[in-house]
């Protein structure tokens, strides 16, 4: 299958190197960062263009725009009427719907494909990107040939790919950053916390992060509601009363605190 790659970053790097691994063919790349074009293109061995209107892309199968999110639509808008019938696109947004391509280039099988990962440096070898993803779950969105390719791409990866609703892509990308982000705002505040009644930074860090481990291990056993431990399950309001007391001196955690306070009595049926 011959490749073109649009932004040649991070996302870009895994892309070719997924690519090279499986034996892919690169017939382009452009990126308007003139580093950013030196180091693709010493590593992957393709002139890369400033530009994507430069591009030559009569033998491109597939065209991966992983450029920014507010540059996918321009870099759509670049193919129109250049690519053969049968080129199929993707972005790589996790937040944009397949429509931010599908709508600019409605001659083209296009769709978002986004996996379920923190996407790796681009210093990472081609064994570490395959390792990393390996078994990764994607998410696809958009035309139904699209869909199917992107189908066979993650299959080579030994991975699962979910097509998700239209219109829905917000509230996918949503629920991937509380999984990916949120846990670490969780982890801050039981560190700070820890910390402020005599913990050294390395064993606030050891404990939060065990405990959190914990309520995972909690989690492939039972659903969330069952797993959830602690003074709200228990209905023991006292001790949660006792909690908010003490938080008056560090405002912020306690707003936090009350907001998943009460997250949590909806998930126990307290609420």
């Amino acid at each position: 299958m011959n490749t073109v790659i649009i932004g040649t970053g991070r996302m870009g790097f895994v892309q070719a190197r997924l690519g090279r691994v499986f034996g892919d063919r690169l017939v382009g790349a452009a990126d308007c960062s003139e580093a950013a074009r030196a180091a693709f293109g010493a590593e992957f061995g393709v002139a890369c263009a400033a530009d994507s209107a430069a591009l030559d892309l009569r033998e491109a199968d597939l065209v991966w725009l992983t450029v920014s999110d507010g540059h996918i639509g321009a870099a759509a808008e670049s193919l129109r009427g250049r690519l053969k019938p049968s080129c199929v696109v993707f972005h790589t947004s996790g937040a944009l719907p397949a429509s931010e391509i599908c709508a600019r280039l409605p001659e083209y099988a296009c769709a978002s494909l986004h996996p379920l990962i923190s996407c790796p440096l681009q210093s990472a070898t081609d064994d570490a990107v395959l390792a990393a993803y390996r078994g990764v779950v994607h998410t696809v969105e958009g035309d139904s040939p699209a869909v199917a390719l992107a189908r066979a791409l993650v299959s080579r990866l030994d991975a699962e790919c979910v097509e998700i609703r239209k219109g829905t892509k917000p509230l996918y990308h949503a629920g991937a950053v509380f999984a990916s982000n949120y846990p670490l705002v969780l982890m801050d505040a039981s560190i700070r916390l820890l910390m402020s009644c005599g913990f050294e930074y390395g064993q606030a860090l050891e404990a939060s992060r065990r405990m959190c481990r914990q309520c995972l291990d909690a989690l492939d056993r039972a659903p969330a509601s069952e797993a959830l431990t602690g003074p709200v399950k228990r209905g023991d309001m006292e001790t949660v009363r006792k909690h908010e007391a003490a938080l008056s001196e560090h405002p912020d955690l306690l707003e936090l605190y009350e907001a998943l306070k009460d997250a949590a009595m909806r998930l126990c049926g307290r609420l």
